[in-house]
């Protein structure tokens, strides 16, 4: 014998058919559900919603704790990048390379390490870990400039 049983079980919500022709047989001490339309899943986490707020555990779980993380992650923890050591290579030592590297060191994005005259020993620089990004600025830096032409300048980065 079943506690419940239906024969040719049809559910329509207006023109959707939610539920057509099924036999269900559940026996004593089963657990069984059907999801309906949207309504219906408005209606249980309403009743979900009801139950939380007469519990204070519940309550402090789901709104304090998000809440604290959301103000530590935001303003506590920042993903920007600042104080990175520079080391700089200015072979062109004009009144423009000096104003460019000026303008990398006052972003607060660059410490300058070093300023070295020997385009080899950027590299030293990087492996040793003393510095994590590396500029090389040309003789000709000024004057590819001047002309409107791009500058080849190298640029050097060890993660």
């Amino acid at each position: 014998m079943f506690e419940v049983e239906t024969f040719n079980l049809t559910k329509k919500f207006g023109d959707l058919t939610a539920v057509k022709s099924v036999n269900l047989k559940i026996e004593r001490g089963e657990i069984f559900g059907l999801l309906g339309p949207v309504q219906t899943l408005l209606n249980i986490v309403s009743k979900e919603f009801i139950q939380i707020s007469r519990d204070l555990r519940s309550l402090i779980l789901i709104i304090v704790i998000p809440l604290f993380l959301l103000v530590i992650f935001g303003y506590g923890v920042t993903m920007d990048i600042k104080n990175v050591n520079l080391v700089v290579c200015d072979l062109n030592r004009t009144q423009h390379s000096r104003r460019l590297i000026e303008r990398f060191t006052s972003s607060g994005f660059f410490n300058l390490t070093a300023e070295i005259n020997d385009i080899n020993q950027v590299d030293h620089y990087l492996i040793s870990g003393k510095a994590k990004v590396g500029i090389v600025l040309p003789h000709n830096f000024y004057s590819e400039i001047g002309a409107g032409r791009t500058a080849k300048n190298s640029s050097h980065n060890r993660r």
